[in-house]
């Protein structure tokens, strides 16, 4: 049960929350303030675990045992919730204005994603992923350029990265989600093509990502970590080229791999 428990309880968040920011701070050599890294990470695993409470029909077909393990865990998960909200609301204290309303507005969206009902904007399947990209790489690459007031050179690039990599990850951990999502009306693309086609939709996105990202490094003057930075989407290009995801671990994976910003930020002290 313990790789159930990691799916629902969403461990991931966090760590793609805080290797996000920290590679954006890396690219620009800038430091990211601790308590914007802090209301980030717990109220984006808020929002997430506010998804998995609402107990959307598919995940009953996608995951039998992860449905079970909310069942039986829902009150520690409610708890963990309310705690990680609370701690959001307390760091966000200590940010600027500017990134409060961001953040808030980022928020707004993250939550609308995970509403139940007719106007659930995960039901827009083929939106889905690149609704994520945009959210995902808003708050960690928006957000610091809020916090700096100014937007360093190469930001567009690095938007576009991020943007992509979350979208062709997010769509590569849809397809062993497809029978369930097919149920319950979710038209995602690994819903409406087939293994092949969505394969190489991914690899495509993968490309982008890694060369939009590389483009960033390279603007930014710093090419090495350029390079460092499209190493997450080149990982992500090898895997996809091997298979989709099948097994939960493929799944655990790939929800880690897209904390690999974080890897630039150690390369960057590492070459300092």
């Amino acid at each position: 049960m313990l790789v159930e428990g990691v799916a629902a309880l969403h461990l991931a968040v966090p760590i793609v929350a805080t290797g996000g920011l920290l590679g954006t701070s890396a690219l620009w050599s800038m430091a990211v303030d601790p308590a914007l890294i802090v209301a980030l990470g717990s109220g984006a695993w808020a929002a997430y675990l506010a998804e998995r409470l609402v107990a959307p029909p598919e995940d009953s077909i996608n995951d039998r045992r992860r449905s079970e393990w909310m069942t039986r865990y829902r009150r520690v998960v409610w708890m963990l919730g309310v705690a990680l909200a609370v701690v959001a609301m307390g760091a966000a204290l200590w940010v600027s204005v500017g990134v409060l309303l961001g953040g808030v507005g980022i928020g707004a969206i993250g939550l609308a994603y995970a509403l139940p009902g007719r106007w659930r904007i995960k039901r827009f399947g083929r939106a889905k992923p690149f609704l994520i990209g945009f959210v995902w790489s808003a708050a960690v690459v928006g957000l610091p350029m809020i916090e700096w007031e100014q937007i360093p050179d190469g930001t567009a690039a690095l938007m576009l990265g991020r943007m992509l990599f979350y979208a062709a990850n997010a769509m590569a951990l849809d397809w062993p989600d497809r029978a369930g999502d097919a149920a319950a009306g979710v038209p995602t693309w690994a819903v409406r093509l087939s293994a092949s086609t969505l394969r190489r939709f991914i690899l495509v996105l993968a490309g982008g990502a890694a060369i939009a990202s590389g483009a960033a490094g390279w603007i930014a003057g710093q090419s090495t970590l350029g390079v460092v930075d499209a190493g997450g989407a080149l990982v992500l290009i090898v895997l996809i080229a091997r298979r989709l995801p099948v097994h939960r671990y493929d799944s655990v994976v790939l929800d880690v791999l897209v904390a690999w910003p974080g890897v630039t930020w150690i390369a960057w002290h590492w070459l300092a």
